[in-house]
């Protein structure tokens, strides 16, 4: 797999996600931030649109998570990281919701 950076896109457990941070431990194994990211404007809860080349898409800042390294898989279609002023924007989405 390529190596995961900020704003990989990748797929855990059958959902998209974006990676937030790395560097991350979880029980000795390496592990990442992540947040799920979706085509369609969710109904509620917190979230950041972002603008792509594949339309907008919106990060659910709400729902952070960590998760090991080794649970992410490759995306094969669509839009496989997201760019460095679009990820500033989700940085600072979590960081009014105090995360």
């Amino acid at each position: 797999m390529p190596s995961l950076r900020v704003g990989s896109v990748r797929t855990c457990a059958h959902k998209k996600v974006v990676v937030l941070k790395t560097g991350l431990k979880d029980g000795g194994e390496d592990a990442v931030q992540v947040a799920p990211i979706i085509k369609a404007e969710p109904a509620g809860g917190p979230s950041v649109e972002i603008r792509t080349g594949h339309g907008p898409r919106w990060v659910l800042v709400g729902q952070v998570s960590t998760v090991k390294s080794a649970s992410l898989a490759t995306v094969w279609w669509g839009l496989e990281n997201v760019k460095a002023d679009a990820m500033k924007l989700v940085q600072k989405g979590i960081g009014e919701l105090g995360g």
